[in-house]
């Protein structure tokens, strides 16, 4: 019958060290360690074990909670600052402003970064708000004008050139030249080659009344005069 009731009260050992028995429980089972020498070694040895561990501290609990909510208060903290350009920016929707704000009205550190990336904003150099409508003028005016340029050169060209060659044939004349054997034979075959002009681009003449080409000859000389002025 003692036996049984040591293999009872040693199962309640470790609680009785630990102080989680009633008091029915420890009432009965402080009767049986005044009479058993053995039960009452093996107490000795479990509190012996239960005072030599490491003991947490009282607020360990506390400060648990205290790191998960600044862990999550991190977290939050990283999330805001992305949003942080956009919202000196102005271009967050009215849930996340109110989050936002929020956020930067218990984080100091929020708050700050807030403060430089708004300053960083304002002070940045606008551009004119009809910068775009002058590049684009000034654009069109130098396409204009180097096209303007480009057909004056060549009409100038064209015409000193059909100028030259009519004051050739008026000197030598349009008499009969005897044409070499290769200028015959291009001639006759009537190749591609002679109208390169055509190709190149080069303005024509030949459709051209007097009156027209009379007064081309006149631009040309007044823009002659003027750029050799």
């Amino acid at each position: 019958m003692s036996r049984t009731k040591c293999e009872w009260i040693r199962e309640l050992i470790p609680d009785y060290a630990a102080g989680r028995l009633n008091d029915d429980e420890i009432a009965l089972a402080g009767l049986h360690f005044a009479d058993c020498n053995e039960c009452r070694d093996e107490l000795d040895l479990v509190q012996l074990v239960f005072s030599s561990r490491v003991m947490e501290p009282e607020d360990l609990a506390d400060k648990i909670k205290t790191a998960m909510r600044d862990g999550m208060s991190r977290t939050k903290c990283e999330w805001i600052r992305e949003l942080i350009p956009d919202y000196a920016a102005g271009r967050l929707n009215d849930d996340e402003i109110a989050l936002a704000g929020l956020h930067f009205a218990d984080c100091n550190e929020c708050r700050d970064e807030l403060d430089l990336v708004q300053l960083v904003f304002s002070s940045r150099v606008m551009e004119p708000e009809d910068l775009a409508d002058k590049i684009n003028a000034a654009v069109h005016n130098h396409r204009v004008t180097g096209h303007r340029q480009w057909w004056g050169a060549a009409a100038a060209a064209v015409a000193l050139l059909a100028i030259g060659l009519n004051m050739i044939m008026d000197r030598s004349g349009s008499g009969d030249l005897p044409l070499a054997e290769s200028e015959f034979e291009i001639e006759s075959e009537n190749l591609w080659l002679t109208d390169d002009a055509l190709i190149a681009g080069a303005p024509m003449l030949g459709g051209l009344s007097d009156e027209a080409l009379t007064q081309l000859l006149e631009e040309l000389i007044v823009g002659t005069s003027g750029g050799a002025a």
